[in-house]
């Protein structure tokens, strides 16, 4: 007697957003080459990945736990690959940054103050350790969420969660590729005191992964504002609230700490809420599922 064939997986829309991201990255891998070494197996690479619907598409629903895993996780993988790409493919797109355009918008509503100069950290070292605090806590947001969900096994939210991560980040990415903004700290240079664990520590980290070029709009404060549309969703109402509370003191520390432009900030925010939108639409007019 034969045995039932296994079904094999649904697509989900995270696999054609990663599908389409790396057949853009793709092309401007190619348009690249002659100009870097890595060019052309990156081309490459990232050509192959954009198949990457054909092969989910023909694996079985029913595959081993390691298997099983990747399936909900390389999401989020390829999002940490995409960003270490974004240092050695902006200045080969690019000759230089749109800072100026940047500071004159910023300067229209008297907020340079903040970007270009912030005095009050040199005043108030404490505050600025502070500061440093709440600009570092969106990182175990990024790394802890996903790892929760996955041990307390809710597959639901862990799939929104890769949905919506991967949409603002590709978003935000492709926007550094087609018009890069380097930032105050590179523009300026850091003159905010550092003096203690979390300013140090960000400053360490910042130098391993920090990308010229990816300050506008704010991936910073866009991810943080997904995180919390996620959390008002699946969370109570309490938790909810203070989740919130926890992403607009984030959003201050960007700006405070002079890691961003107030217009940064304003962008990320804009960019969170508007694909927040459209997603909300998606699930209800087009009865998308995550």
């Amino acid at each position: 007697m034969a045995r039932p064939a296994v079904a094999p997986s649904q697509l989900r829309p995270v696999d054609f957003i990663h599908s389409v991201y790396n057949l853009v990255l793709a092309v401007l891998w190619g348009s690249c080459l002659g100009r870097s070494p890595l060019a052309p197996c990156l081309a490459g690479v990232h050509l192959a990945a954009a198949g990457l619907p054909i092969l989910l598409r023909h694996a079985p629903e029913r595959m081993p736990r390691p298997l099983t895993a990747l399936r909900e996780y390389y999401p989020l993988l390829f999002v940490i690959g995409y960003w270490f790409e974004l240092p050695p493919l902006i200045p080969l797109l690019h000759s230089s940054t749109h800072d100026a355009a940047i500071f004159r918008l910023e300067s229209s509503f008297n907020a340079a103050m903040w970007s270009a100069r912030s005095p009050v950290q040199s005043a108030h070292p404490l505050l600025n350790e502070v500061m440093y605090f709440f600009y570092s806590s969106y990182l175990p947001l990024l790394l802890l969420t996903p790892a929760i969900l996955g041990v307390v096994r809710r597959k639901d939210i862990l799939r929104d969660f890769a949905f919506r991560f991967s949409l603002v980040a590709t978003v935000c990415f492709a926007i550094y590729l087609a018009w890069p903004v380097a930032g105050p700290t590179f523009v300026a240079g850091d003159l905010a005191p550092v003096t203690g664990a979390f300013s140090g520590g960000m400053k360490v980290m910042e130098s391993f992964g920090d990308v010229r070029g990816s300050s506008f709009p704010s991936s910073h404060v866009a991810f943080s504002v997904t995180i919390a549309f996620i959390g008002w969703r699946w969370l109570p109402r309490i938790l909810g609230l203070l989740l919130w509370a926890l992403i607009a003191t984030i959003a201050f520390a960007c700006v405070y700490t002079r890691n961003h432009y107030v217009v940064d900030v304003v962008a990320g925010v804009a960019l969170a809420v508007g694909l927040h939108v459209l997603t909300v639409f998606a699930r209800k007019t087009f009865l998308l599922k995550t």
